[in-house]
């Protein structure tokens, strides 16, 4: 019968009373009636290998014969249990959170959704992980982590006994120097963010088409503003007028805009992780100027600080979409490091350059342990090597006045 599964081993003990067969024979088996595991007991004479053989054997027939003469009931498909998580996701999860899922989850849509949850196995979740050689290493861990939560839920719901995903790992490839250097320029300078600025104010007084022109200096400040406080843009996009303390010059960081929700009638949500959340923020008299400049230009609803003319919250599209009018500023630098969250890293960079420790510079950027502040934020400035340079001037190993002749 479709769905039946065995356990790998026997086990023997050893039986109390019976003297013709001493020993007692148990096999773990999945019945996929009431899908949970039971199992069956015969007796031995002995427990050797033979012994065990012939016993599996014959209680596996006597499992199989069993359930011939049951009616069996409708095994769960592939089709139905997708439709059940991800409907008990969308009450649980953001939305941003549930189109990961369904971006993760859409691979396992092209097999036959009539095809039973019992019979998926490690080909099926392979051949969907074929479709995602176009995202990058984090991307995919997350994917497949998305796939085996799925299985496990399945488990939990007794609809299946193993995970086909459990064991399938994401193969790290050698990065290539490009990558690297991608990565690595993906930050500006203090200098390198003025020259930006100065050719963005050029921008908004001479060369911005009319019906952009109202918000290029809002972009400018916004961006300005991130690269002062090393926040998400979710983060920044989502803070209101109440967040700001101008007593104590800080700001509260509690909740962050919802992508997903209308920029006309944006919403907030959850921060993304517990140590997201960021109470008392110092900002600085010129982040302070920006947000009262903000307050007596915004003609509509004065609730979110960072909207366009129209009243509408900032789109990061948008934003990336301003920044690479400027590419020709800085020709040494990537294209793709002309992104928004480039100032986030700034940021850290432009702090950890100042002589702030990682530890400070990781609550700031809402960071649980420096691990991911270093490993993604903290770049390598020409200040910094220049500055190695100046204390290594200063370093002496030799052992005597001078080298010998």
């Amino acid at each position: 019968m479709e769905g039946i599964k065995f356990s790998d081993e026997l086990k023997v003990t050893k039986h109390r009373t019976a003297k013709a067969r001493p020993y007692q024979g148990r096999l773990g088996y999945f019945d996929p009636i009431d899908y949970v595991w039971k199992s069956a007991v015969i007796g031995m004479k002995s427990k050797n290998r033979e012994a065990k053989n012939l016993a599996r054997a014959e209680l596996e027939k006597k499992i199989l014969e069993k359930y011939k003469q049951v009616k069996s009931k409708k095994v769960g498909t592939l089709g139905e249990a997708l439709d059940e998580y991800l409907e008990h996701r969308k009450t649980i999860v953001s939305k941003a959170t549930l189109f990961q899922d369904l971006t993760a989850l859409k691979g396992l849509r092209v097999f036959r959704q009539s095809l039973s949850l019992v019979n998926v196995n490690e080909g099926h979740i392979k051949r969907v992980m074929e479709g995602w050689t176009a995202c990058n290493e984090m991307t995919q861990l997350a994917y497949l982590n998305i796939i085996k939560n799925f299985f496990r839920k399945c488990i939990e719901k007794g609809y299946i006994v193993d995970n086909p995903a459990e064991k399938i790992k994401i193969i790290s490839k050698k990065s290539t120097s490009y990558e690297i250097h991608k990565k690595e320029d993906k930050y500006f300078t203090i200098s390198e963010q003025k020259r930006i600025y100065a050719a963005m104010e050029k921008y908004d007084n001479k060369t911005a088409p009319k019906k952009f022109k109202g918000n290029t200096i809002r972009y400018r400040l916004f961006l300005e503003f991130q690269a002062l406080l090393g926040g998400r843009f979710s983060e920044q996009a989502g803070m209101k007028y109440d967040d700001v303390d101008y007593e104590k010059n800080t700001v509260y960081i509690t909740t962050q805009l919802d992508r997903f929700s209308s920029v006309f009638k944006p919403e907030n949500k959850e921060m993304k992780t517990p140590e997201s959340i960021r109470i008392d923020m110092h900002i600085s008299p010129r982040q302070v100027e920006i947000i009262k400049w903000f307050y007596e230009h915004n003609e509509h609803d004065k609730e979110y600080i960072f909207v366009k003319c129209d009243g509408s919250v900032m789109n990061v599209a948008n934003l990336d979409k301003f920044l690479k009018n400027f590419t020709s500023v800085l020709p040494h630098k990537l294209p793709s490091s002309f992104v928004t969250h480039a100032f986030r890293a700034s940021h850290a960079t432009m702090l950890y350059e100042k002589g702030a420790t990682p530890e400070a510079i990781a609550r700031r950027l809402g960071h649980k342990g420096t691990r991911t502040t270093y490993a993604h934020y903290i770049k390598t400035t020409p200040q910094m090597m220049k500055e190695s340079a100046r204390i290594l001037d200063g370093i002496s190993l030799k052992p005597s006045k001078g080298l010998s002749k």
